[in-house]
């Protein structure tokens, strides 16, 4: 029983609204897309880099699984040039990172081995926050 709480949406009108008005309000939502999901043999001492524009605030989510071989390791620099994140070499990476400037992220998955090759399920998420103003 929600009961008389205040948080229901029915609690916000109001008598003071004119009929005709409509009763709008912001309501947060994340846009989301999947920008990378491959499978890649990469060779003994190779890099295999993608590129992609981010807005400051955004979220990359960022996933390497080695299926055979060698292991991954995962380099992502902004726009500055800076290196924001250095993780390596593992089985199974899963990291998140939050666009700190607008501009071109790069994002590099390497094989730090010096003989073996290695088979690689990797996978690039996107995400933004924003607001909606949604009326009834």
């Amino acid at each position: 029983d929600s009961g008389s709480s205040g948080s229901s949406p029915s609690s916000d009108s109001s008598s003071d609204f004119d009929s005709e008005e409509e009763d709008c309000r912001l309501v947060e939502r994340t846009a989301e897309d999947s920008l990378a999901d491959e499978l890649e043999t990469v060779s003994a001492g190779s890099v295999w880099t993608f590129r992609y524009d981010f807005e400051e605030g955004d979220r990359i989510i960022i996933s390497a699984r080695m299926v055979e071989g060698a292991r991954p390791a995962v380099e992502v620099e902004n726009p500055s040039g800076a290196t924001i994140a250095d993780i390596g070499p593992s089985e199974n990476i899963q990291r998140t990172i939050i666009a700190s400037e607008t501009g071109r992220y790069f994002i590099q998955f390497e094989n730090e081995a010096i003989l073996t090759s290695g088979q690689w399920d990797v996978q690039i998420d996107w995400e933004r926050d924003y607001e909606e103003e949604v009326c009834n």
